[in-house]
């Protein structure tokens, strides 16, 4: 027998999954069923919802289909969460109670994990894209915590017409794109290093990308923002880094290739 539609919903007997508590015990987060929709299009769907001092409060609801995949704090009192996309990457929020806000979001691979510098004040996340000609994009998200700021759009500054259409609003470029690649993070975690390639769409009848040439960059951390440095960007050559824990920058000519 099926359920009643407007009976009490619980995971396998329980009214809540993925409980996590606050490192300083102020808060418990969980996820709970929401009921959503109206008349025919009644569907029920995760809540990701904080206790404070007795009161509930709904930090976000995921779209039909879609679930939460795991809940955990940051070191700094932000709730971190992932909302598992139906047959797509998975979403990563930043949530801080604080302010009662999300303040960031961005995609990342299906089950993948974060990469925190050595200090864990910061990460960074990456989704590559699944078929055809989104394969060869590469996006990075990331957040410091120490200073509360997010990772900035590198489509900007290449100057790469961007849209946000899809159901989070995570820019992406509108024709040509990007392949962001992260090498590794200063040892004083200050600094991530990056090699980054512009895509240059060449229409649907070739449904391909042009590789423009490969730069040299890093972003750097501090009170004010996180700032996109290039180190070498000669349009002649495609940069690459080699070795740790200070990397060494090497070019060879550039070579213009489709992808894939």
């Amino acid at each position: 027998m099926q359920p009643e539609i407007n009976a009490p919903q619980e995971y396998g007997g329980k009214g809540c999954k993925l409980p996590e508590l606050s490192l300083d015990g102020r808060y418990l987060a969980y996820v709970a069923i929401s009921r959503q929709g109206s008349g025919n299009d009644i569907f029920f769907a995760d809540s990701v919802r904080i206790l404070d001092a007795g009161q509930e409060r709904e930090v976000h609801i995921v779209r039909k289909m879609n679930y939460i995949v795991s809940l955990d704090w940051s070191p700094t009192g932000e709730l971190i969460f992932w909302e598992q996309i139906w047959e797509g990457p998975m979403v990563v929020f930043i949530y801080d109670p604080a302010q009662d806000l999300i303040v960031a979001k961005m995609r990342q691979n299906q089950g993948a994990a974060l990469h925190w510098n050595s200090p864990h004040t910061a990460f960074f996340a990456v989704h590559v894209g699944e078929y055809g000609a989104e394969s060869c994009v590469s996006e990075l998200g990331g957040y410091d915590f120490q200073y509360r700021n997010s990772f900035p759009d590198l489509h900007g500054i290449f100057k790469l017409r961007t849209r946000t259409d899809d159901f989070f609003g995570i820019p992406y470029g509108f024709e040509d794109n990007l392949r962001i690649q992260p090498f590794a993070w200063s040892k004083d975690g200050k600094r991530l290093w990056l090699e980054v390639t512009p895509l240059y769409w060449k229409g649907i009848a070739i449904g391909r990308y042009e590789m423009g040439p490969r730069q040299a960059g890093a972003l750097e951390l501090a009170s004010d923002g996180v700032v996109y440095r290039p180190l070498a960007a000669d349009l002649r050559l495609d940069y690459s880094f080699d070795g740790l824990p200070d990397p060494k920058i090497f070019g060879q000519a550039y070579q213009p290739k489709l992808c894939p």
